[in-house]
């Protein structure tokens, strides 16, 4: 029995240092998000208020009791006391479709809201992304100077020996030590951005233990989203939530005030009542209809005034809407332009690393047989470390690209 727990606490112990995948890590950070969860339940919320506006069309029901005591000089001079209990129906038959103008609007709202969810979303995908994103980069460019420092170590151990030899100059080894030195303080550096970027991920994520691995290497190229690349920018409204929760936004205002301005035209309701009383040791039942007709003729302006801030707040939805088609429209273009941009840039430094890492490949085995110098190898080392640090600039840089574009459609990447 010891040995069975022994081994799943091993076991536990395994599966809770496992790194997980960018999948599970994007979809887990989303979930948290503070603006994704604030928005779920705004969408329950707005849900909710359409059994409100619905209940508008339906009768009040309630049941009352009333305690009379009353009393007065006449011949007995005798005090009565009774007790009466009522059904109560109020019935609103008519008010010029304001109540109908508030459902639209419940319902509008309700869409707005999933809609701005929908937003809220991607928001939180470009956010989770860019923080994994920039802890990939990060992580292997800590990998790459560590590379930098170990070949500037082993060309420093080679020149030590030559020098042993009186093959190479003291000045010669000197400039090879520098060098690595310098590569161990560029590492440093690079920890120290690390440093920052995990803590970033640990704060979305609540750890940091992801794979290293670019998600979306295999969609980088034009082929792989011609749709898109070639969709007109005036595509995107229809499918982009901002835009589409901004027209729901539109609608939900232009209902609300068409409900605000139809509450100043006259109503029609219907009551009925039936009543029990019991006075005096009696008992009698009753009932009583009305229909009432009101006519409103001055509320001290309240209506009216309200009336008029819904219809401001609707002519400010619409200019906001008109402003976001026309930046809409440029954006969408350039975030095109972008993604050509960023992954032909993102092919051509992986070629340029290639041949650099060739180049240096040759001048070191040169190195050691002292047919180039100290400072001529330096260059190569610097030239790979700068093609790699490119490279992942690039990669990181296109897969930015690739989800900007993905969003600029209003498409979810993952």
């Amino acid at each position: 029995m010891k040995w069975l727990l022994i081994l799943l606490l091993g076991l536990n112990a395994y599966a809770e240092e496992t790194d997980v995948s960018f999948s599970t890590a994007l979809s887990e950070m989303i979930a948290s998000d503070v603006d994704v969860r604030v928005q779920q339940t705004n969408v329950s919320a707005s849900e909710a208020q359409i059994f409100a506006a619905r209940g508008a069309f339906f009768p009040t029901l309630s049941l009352q009791a009333q305690q009379q005591n009353s009393g007065g000089f006449n011949s007995t001079n005798s005090l009565s006391q009774g007790q009466v209990y009522s059904a109560v129906a109020n019935w609103n038959v008519f008010r010029w479709g304001s109540d109908r103008a508030a459902l639209t609007a419940a319902f509008s709202d309700r869409d707005q809201k999933r809609l701005g969810y929908e937003d809220t979303h991607l928001q939180a995908e470009t956010k989770a992304a860019t923080a994994l994103f920039n802890l990939f980069r990060d992580q292997m460019r800590i990998e790459v100077f560590k590379r930098l420092e170990d070949n500037a170590q082993k060309f420093l151990e080679i020149a030590k020996s030559r020098y042993e030899k009186s093959l190479l100059a003291k000045e010669e080894m000197d400039k090879i030590a520098i060098d690595a030195n310098n590569a161990e303080a560029r590492r440093a550096d690079a920890q120290l951005l690390f440093n920052q970027s995990r803590a970033t991920v640990e704060g979305l994520l609540g750890h940091s233990r992801v794979k290293s691995e670019w998600p979306w290497e295999k969609r980088l190229s034009v082929d792989g989203v011609k749709k898109i690349l070639e969709a007109s920018p005036k595509s995107a409204l229809e499918t982009r939530p901002d835009y589409l929760s901004a027209k729901a936004t539109l609608e939900t205002e232009d209902a609300r005030s068409r409900s605000k301005f139809r509450n100043m035209f006259p109503t029609v309701d219907i009551n009925f009542t039936e009543s029990q009383v019991e006075m005096g040791g009696s008992s009698a039942n009753a009932w009583q209809g009305i229909a009432t007709l009101t006519i409103p003729l001055f509320s001290g302006y309240k209506d009216y005034t309200s009336y008029r801030v819904q219809a401001e707040t609707k002519n400010a939805a619409e200019i906001r809407l008109q402003q976001m088609e026309r930046d809409i429209g440029g954006s969408v273009k350039s975030v095109q332009d972008s993604f050509k941009l960023a992954v032909q840039q993102y092919q051509t430094r992986i070629k340029n690393l290639n041949l650099a890492k060739h180049l240096l490949e040759q001048d070191a085995a040169r190195f050691k047989i002292g047919r180039v110098d100290a400072n001529e190898l330096n260059l190569d080392l610097q030239r790979v470390t700068e093609a790699e640090l490119l490279a992942l600039d690039g990669v990181n840089q296109a897969h930015l690209a690739l989800m900007n574009l993905e969003h600029a459609f209003g498409h979810r990447v993952e």
